[in-house]
C-alpha cells in the first residue's frame, strides 16, 4: 500500500469516525435543549450519574479486550475476523459473573445506591453493549471501515433519543430520570446483542475456545483494566462526589457542562481512531521520519480545534439549555484544556501500546487517577464543585508527563516534536485565557477567532493544500 494511499484512507476515515461519533452523542448534544427542559436539574443529575456508573463499569464489562485488536491487526492479520469473534464471544462469560455477584451483592449496597434493583441490572446490560460498541469501533476502524460504524451509530443515537422522549412523555411523566435512563439504555443493549451475533456466527465451536487466543488477548488487555478504569475515575469521579457532596443540582449543572465539552471529546477520539491505526502501519514500516512530519500538522489539527470549541462554547451553553444551567458557565474552560490533555498524552501512548507495554499505560493512569480523588476530596471541602475540574487539568498534565518519559525510552527515533507540542500547548492556553476574559462579549471573541484562523491558513497553507489533495484524491 501507497505512502499516499495510506494517508488518504487515515483522512477518511478521521472524518468518517468523527461523523460516527458525532452521531452517536451528538443527537444527545442537539437535544439537550429538549431535555433540559424536560428535566429539571435535579433530574438531570441524577441521569447523569447513571451515565458516570455507566461509563466506568463499561471498563469491567469487557475487561477492555478491544485492547488487543490494534497488535493482532498485525500478528493475526490473516484472520483477523475470526480472532476478533473468538475474543468477544468469551466477553460473554464476564458478563454472565458480573450479574450474577451484582446480584448477590446488592441487597448488602442498595442503601448507599440512588437506584432500584431493576436499573442495576439494566446498568449492567448497558454497560456490556457499550464495550461492544467499543469493540466494535476499533475492529473497523483498523481496517478503515468506519461507514459500516456510522450506520450503528445512526441508529442507536436517533431510536435511542425518540424512545427516551417517548418514554418521559407517557410512561415516566412523574419520574423523567428513569425514563431517559431507560431510552438511554435500551437500543445500545438490542443493537449491541445484534453486533455480537454478528461477529461471533460462523466460527467452529471449537475455535471459540482457542484459549492459545484467548491468553494472547487477556494479556494484553488486562493492564488495560486498570489504565481504563482509572481514566474512567479521572474523567467521571467528579460528577459522583459532586451528587455526594453537593447535591443532585450541582451534579445536574456540570454534568450539564461535561456533555457540551463531550463535542470536543467526540472529535479528539475520533480522529485518534484514524490516526492510531495510520501511526501502527507506518511504525510497523520503521517510517519513523514520516510519523515526526506528519504528527506536526495533527497537532495543529487538534489546536484548531480546541480554539474553535471554546470560543462558540459559551454561546452553545446559552442555546442549548435555560438559564439555571449557566451558572459557572466558566466551567467549559478547564473542561476544554483537559480534553486538550487527552489529545497530547494520546500522542506518546500509542508508542506504548505499539510495544506492547500497556503495563506502563496502566501504571501512569492509575497514579494519575490517585492523586485525582484525593485532590478532589481533599479541595471539594473548600472550593465550590467547580474546583474539580481544575483538579482534572492538573491530573491530565500529569498524565501526559509521565507517558511523553515512557514513550522517549521506547521510541527507535524522534516520533514527535517537543518545540511543536510546547508551542501548540501554549497558544492554546493563551488562548483559554483570553476565552476566559470575553466570556460576556461575543463580538470580541468572534473576531479574534476569525482573525486567528486567517493567520494559521496563510502560515500553513502548503500544509492544508497537501491535505486536501490526499483527501479529494481517489484511492
Amino acid at each position: 500500500m501507497s505512502k499516499q494511499s495510506n494517508n488518504v484512507k487515515a483522512i477518511k476515515a478521521g472524518v468518517g469516525y468523527t461523523i460516527g461519533n458525532v452521531l452517536l452523542k451528538g443527537i444527545v448534544f442537539i437535544t439537550l435543549p429538549i431535555f433540559t427542559r424536560l428535566l429539571n436539574t435535579a433530574d438531570y443529575g441524577l441521569y447523569n450519574t447513571y451515565v458516570a456508573y455507566e461509563t466506568i463499569l463499561t471498563v469491567f464489562s469487557g475487561l477492555c479486550l478491544y485492547g488487543s485488536l490494534r497488535n493482532a491487526i498485525i500478528d493475526y492479520h490473516e484472520k483477523y475476523d475470526k480472532y476478533s469473534g473468538i475474543i468477544l464471544f468469551s466477553s460473554i462469560f464476564i458478563l454472565l459473573f458480573m450479574l450474577l455477584i451484582g446480584n448477590l451483592f446488592y441487597p448488602f449496597i442498595k442503601n448507599h445506591w440512588e437506584f432500584n434493583r431493576f436499573i442495576f441490572n439494566v446498568l449492567i446490560l448497558h454497560s456490556y453493549a457499550m464495550f461492544i460498541f467499543q469493540f466494535y469501533n476499533v475492529k473497523l476502524a483498523m481496517k478503515y471501515q468506519y461507514k459500516q460504524y456510522m450506520v450503528i451509530t445512526f441508529l442507536n443515537s436517533f431510536f435511542g433519543t425518540f424512545l427516551s422522549l417517548f418514554l418521559i412523555l407517557t410512561v415516566f411523566t412523574n419520574d423523567a430520570s428513569t425514563g431517559r435512563i431507560l431510552g438511554y439504555a435500551f437500543v445500545p443493549i438490542v443493537l449491541a446483542t445484534y453486533i455480537w451475533f454478528k461477529l461471533v456466527k460462523g466460527i467452529k465451536y471449537k475455535e471459540l475456545f482457542d484459549f492459545k487466543i484467548w491468553k494472547y488477548s487477556y494479556r494484553l488487555s488486562l493492564p488495560l483494566v486498570i489504565h481504563t478504569f482509572s481514566q474512567q475515575i479521572l474523567s467521571q469521579f467528579g460528577r459522583i462526589i459532586i451528587n455526594k457532596q453537593c447535591g443532585s443540582e450541582e451534579a445536574g449543572i456540570y454534568g450539564f457542562m461535561y456533555n457540551i465539552v463531550t463535542i470536543l471529546q467526540i472529535v479528539v477520539l475520533s480522529f485518534d481512531n484514524a490516526w492510531s491505526a495510520w501511526f501502527y502501519e507506518e511504525m510497523d514500516k520503521k517510517k519513523y521520519s514520516v510519523i515526526l512530519n506528519v504528527s506536526k500538522h495533527y497537532l495543529l489539527l487538534g489546536s484548531i480545534i480546541f480554539i474553535g470549541f471554546i470560543s462558540l462554547a459559551p454561546e452553545v451553553i446559552k442555546i442549548m439549555a435555560p438559564s439555571s444551567y449557566w451558572t459557572n458557565i466558566n466551567l467549559i474552560i478547564p473542561m476544554g484544556i483537559f480534553i486538550y490533555f487527552v489529545f497530547l498524552y494520546s500522542l506518546p501512548v500509542h508508542v506504548e501500546y505499539f510495544y506492547k507495554k500497556t503495563k506502563y499505560i496502566a501504571i501512569g493512569t492509575f497514579l494519575a487517577s490517585i492523586i485525582n480523588v484525593c485532590l478532589t476530596v481533599l479541595l471539594i471541602k473548600y472550593f465550590s464543585f467547580t474546583i474539580v475540574a481544575w483538579v482534572n487539568v492538573f491530573s491530565y498534565f500529569l498524565l501526559f508527563l509521565f507517558h511523553w518519559r515512557i514513550a522517549n525510552k521506547l521510541k527507535p527515533a524522534k516520533l514527535f516534536s517537543l518545540r511543536s507540542i510546547l508551542f501548540n500547548a501554549c497558544f492554546c492556553f493563551v488562548y483559554a485565557f483570553f476565552v476566559e476574559m470575553t466570556l460576556e462579549n461575543m463580538m470580541i471573541r468572534y473576531l479574534v477567532l476569525f482573525i486567528t484562523l486567517i493567520i494559521v491558513l496563510i502560515v500553513n497553507k502548503n500544509d492544508i493544500l497537501t491535505l486536501k489533495n490526499l483527501f479529494t484524491r481517489n484511492d
